[in-house]
């Protein structure tokens, strides 16, 4: 595990997540309910064109509320440090070989075993909704645990904050859904491995 010390968005952190599958991803590796899912195998030709130098990163197609979400993230992040009493530490990309990376929105505990922090800053009615719900919403806990996975982290943090609402954080524990979520990357980066020594002489892609 690598942590690179970047800027989000930069052109090296996108040079980073080249052929990679990424915390992003995980929602097509695993389902909601912990059943693997196939829809990473769509995305195999796109990293190794990608890998090869073939094809530059689809880049996100950003809303409104995703720009506001970035313009808060910091003040977000300050709030649960200070409401936690824990040093967070803002971190660009975090590479695991050749074939995995996260970007954390921030990371507590440092080396030997870094916790990942995940910081949402959803419009008001997704709030509200996620804090009538409780726990780690099911759309985003295919990335966490992705985080935990790729980390080796026992543990991760989620909040989703909104300045003038509570926020709703949540300690999320590494268990079964983890567990089943390593076993189907692994499976995911074996199945990229082998389709990319096609296309690279005979030699597994590296980034």
């Amino acid at each position: 595990m690598q942590i690179h010390d970047i800027e989000q968005y930069s052109d090296e952190w996108w040079a980073l997540r080249k052929g990679r599958f990424t915390a992003s991803m995980a929602g097509k590796i695993i389902t909601p309910t912990g059943r693997e899912s196939t829809q990473y195998k769509a995305e195999i030709g796109r990293l190794i064109a990608e890998g090869l130098g073939l094809q530059e990163p689809e880049e996100f197609a950003g809303t409104e509320w995703m720009q506001r979400g970035s313009e808060l993230e910091q003040e977000a992040r300050a709030w649960f440090s200070f409401d936690r009493g824990l040093d967070v530490k803002p971190v660009g990309i975090i590479t695991v070989g050749d074939h995995l990376a996260a970007s954390p929105d921030g990371i507590t505990g440092y080396m030997p075993q870094p916790i990942p922090c995940e910081f949402k800053v959803p419009k008001p009615s997704t709030h509200i909704r996620w804090l009538l719900a409780g726990g780690l919403p099911s759309e985003h806990a295919a990335q966490v645990h992705f985080q935990m996975a790729v980390m080796d982290a026992p543990f991760a943090y989620f909040m989703s904050y909104h300045p003038e609402l509570e926020p709703l954080v949540e300690k999320v524990m590494r268990d079964e859904f983890t567990d089943k979520l390593q076993l189907y990357v692994e499976k995911a980066v074996d199945e990229l491995k082998t389709a990319y020594t096609r296309f690279s002489g005979g030699v597994d892609g590296e980034v």
